[in-house]
């Protein structure tokens, strides 16, 4: 290994002071090169995608806290007569429920032969009133209307 370094020391004396302070500039700019090569673009590029993840999980914590205040706006429980505020809903959005007892004790319902869009409105008015669909089950008729049948209850029944 000496005797390497003494040949390459040996042949650097040989040089001129001139072409030693260009290979002196040569080396600089080898070295300042792989320091920016492997220093400061790895860094670098580290930095980017930890700035990266940290405004994905602003934005996923973004859309958890809009979930959870649009969960708080979940309409309190309905209090009165179950059976009426049924009869009411469905009557303005235009569906005729046929209203029995669902098997699991809940105020169950029947639509037959009705279109999506009506049924879809009116259980949603439930919904938003503080009724809870605790089943449902739609299936397709051959004339392009759907049978609905289901069971509602109060929200703190369960």
């Amino acid at each position: 290994m000496m005797t390497v370094f003494n040949t390459v020391r040996q042949w650097f004396d040989d040089r001129t002071a001139r072409e030693r302070a260009l290979l002196g500039v040569c080396a600089m700019l080898v070295v300042g090169t792989l320091l920016w090569l492997l220093v400061y673009r790895p860094v670098h590029a580290w930095r980017e995608q930890a700035s990266d993840a940290r405004r994905a999980a602003v934005i996923r914590e973004a859309v958890v806290l809009s979930a959870i205040a649009e969960m708080a706006k979940t309409p309190a429980a309905f209090e009165g007569d179950l059976e009426v505020l049924v009869t009411q809903t469905a009557q303005q959005a235009g569906v005729s429920p046929v209203l029995g007892m669902a098997e699991n004790g809940d105020l169950g319902f029947r639509l037959d032969s009705t279109s999506v869009q009506p049924a879809m409105r009116w259980l949603a008015a439930l919904e938003q009133a503080g009724v809870r669909v605790t089943s449902l089950s739609v299936v397709e008729n051959a004339d392009a209307t759907v049978t609905v049948e289901g069971a509602v209850s109060r929200r703190n029944d369960r």
